[in-house]
């Protein structure tokens, strides 16, 4: 399936470039960014669907980096 092609790809991508941390490839959704003086922190959102306005949020992810 599509889906596993790119699971696949984002799988092996952050061997091929080395300042990637995150790629996801296969799931949809958005980010949010909180910033302070101290932090910054990334958080994924997946959504279960993007055609119709019942998608909801089924996961996150997040990622943070301390001043």
């Amino acid at each position: 399936m599509v889906w596993q092609v790119a699971e696949t790809l984002a799988d092996d991508l952050p061997l091929l470039i080395e300042d990637l941390q995150y790629c996801n490839l296969h799931q949809r959704g958005f980010m949010t960014l909180a910033v302070s003086q101290d932090s910054a922190t990334a958080t994924w959102h997946y959504v279960d669907a993007i055609l119709t306005k019942a998608g909801k949020v089924v996961n996150t992810r997040s990622y943070e980096i301390k001043a």
